[in-house]
């Protein structure tokens, strides 16, 4: 199996090359993230940012979904 093969491009890529990454919806929700990892609350956390506490659920649950991609990515490039 060689590493430039077509089939094993995928993990050859870094998680940087992942074009949402550097998009400001991916960093308005790792601002949302981050307010509730600080405020332990969702409530406390959409008042911080000015938005509806529904919002704060779906941008966090965006938040880990991009997250486990990333560390399924990870683990199936053999790194850890």
């Amino acid at each position: 199996m060689d590493a430039f093969d077509e089939e094993q491009q995928a993990f050859n890529r870094s998680p940087l090359d992942d074009e949402n990454l550097l998009s400001g919806e991916f960093w308005g929700e790792l601002r949302v993230f981050l307010a509730v990892a600080k405020t332990k609350s969702f409530n406390r956390a959409a008042e911080i940012t000015n938005t509806s506490q529904p919002r704060v659920s779906r941008q966090v649950k965006r938040c880990r979904m991009w997250s486990a991609r990333s560390s399924s990515f990870r683990r199936r490039a053999g790194s850890h």
